[in-house]
């Protein structure tokens, strides 16, 4: 992810003291908290208004794990925003790299990270004015953002809050490229051609002989169960 995104620190006016104390009050993040079935003393409370700029880009991702919930509002101060290529994008992993998502599954200790964009499809797109997503992040819960647009005439603008675990569980991360097998053979080549050959060959002798010579544990010999 990169770009740049502006948030409203200080309100000038009286109705946007009143929204953002609104965004942040305790009533408006325990309907939160309690629609996903969490405690909001367990959790941060993190809201406000924010606007993105030309060039604002993240990655798909369905959210760290220790994100409780998340929310955006559309108020797009233009009509014409709807049509501009800077809105929010929701989507699935394609078949081939739905391993990434199974993973996650698995392993919940391991955290979520950014993939590519040709990693996944879109299957909608938030453009609508007043719009609001609320949800839960999940290992599927895949969205992205890439504002290509003018923003000296208008600028993305949302309502953006989250409700963030206080306790981080995660053990550790792996980065795209770590689930990536394309790349990860290509590294490996790298590594095998490296190899001076004099090595390449003892090890490969080395490797024959203890396949001819290794004991059979139950019907497969011992260097199978390191294959």
């Amino acid at each position: 992810g990169f770009g740049i995104a502006l948030r409203l620190h200080s309100p000038q006016t009286q109705i946007m003291k009143k929204l953002i104390e609104f965004l942040r009050s305790s009533d408006f993040n325990n309907c939160l908290a309690e629609k996903f079935g969490h405690n909001l003393n367990d959790c941060d409370i993190d809201g406000g208004i924010q606007k993105y700029l030309d060039g604002y880009e993240i990655s798909p991702h369905p959210d760290l794990r220790r994100k409780a919930a998340t929310y955006m509002v559309n108020i797009n101060p233009k009509k014409e925003s709807e049509s501009m290529n800077h809105h929010t994008h929701y989507l699935k992993f394609k078949s081939q790299y739905r391993y990434v998502q199974a993973f996650w599954e698995e392993n919940e200790l391991i955290d979520r990270c950014w993939v590519p964009w040709n990693w996944c499809e879109t299957k909608f797109i938030q453009s609508r004015n007043n719009s609001i997503v609320l949800f839960q992040p999940t290992n599927n819960t895949m969205h992205a953002v890439k504002a290509s647009y003018n923003h000296l005439n208008t600028q993305r603008t949302q309502l953006y809050g989250n409700l963030w675990f206080k306790e981080n569980n995660v053990e550790g991360t792996f980065d795209w490229e770590d689930f990536d097998l394309q790349l990860s053979n290509k590294k490996n080549k790298n590594i095998r051609d490296k190899i001076p050959d004099p090595v390449r060959n003892f090890l490969k002798m080395a490797r024959s002989k203890i396949l001819k010579t290794d004991e059979k544990v139950g019907g497969k010999s011992f260097y199978d169960f390191y294959e």
